[in-house]
């Protein structure tokens, strides 16, 4: 993902927001709990794993999420997952 990805994505979890990230080295879904710095804090099967923001895909609508324009339209943004 890209960073402004990353923050758009961190930015919609702070506000308390669900989103949802795949690790493309493993496939692997998980629920955001808490982002920063170069890592996300991410419940995956039941554990908190640390993941590289830079390996992960935001998958909450089930695909990429364009957060220029969720930046645009903040409150328009309803995260769920497919």
């Amino acid at each position: 993902m890209k960073r402004i990805e990353f923050e758009g994505m961190c930015e919609l979890s702070y506000e308390g927001r669900l989103t949802w990230v795949e690790n493309m080295n493993d496939h692997r879904k998980g629920r955001v709990i808490s982002c920063g710095g170069e890592g996300l804090e991410v419940e995956v099967e039941g554990n908190r794993e640390k993941w590289d923001w830079r390996a992960c895909e935001e998958v909450t609508h089930g695909y990429k999420v364009n957060y220029e324009e969720v930046k645009k339209h903040p409150h328009e943004f309803d995260s769920h997952i497919d």
